[in-house]
């Protein structure tokens, strides 16, 4: 995914609005550990810890872990 600053009507967006933007476009308001851990080319034991942590939103629906694509943003800001 390239990230850049994108202007709308003469008005900068915030660039980790963008992002999180493109990424529920792209996986949805929830996704699950595969998606993300392949997003982002990180590990399920990465996110995992994070959501231990409380930096990701995460519910248990059964089995699978299922993680609010929105609470990501105040990872992705920490990178920019």
């Amino acid at each position: 995914m390239k990230i850049e600053k994108v202007v709308t009507i003469g008005v900068e967006k915030n660039l980790s609005e963008e992002i999180m933007e493109q990424l529920v476009k792209k996986v949805g308001e929830f996704s699950n550990l595969n998606d993300l851990a392949e997003i982002f080319h990180i590990s399920r034991t990465t996110i995992c810890r994070e959501i231990e942590r409380g930096e990701i939103v995460a519910f248990h629906f059964g089995a699978r872990v299922i993680v609010v694509t929105r609470s990501l943003q105040g990872i992705i800001e920490k990178f920019l």
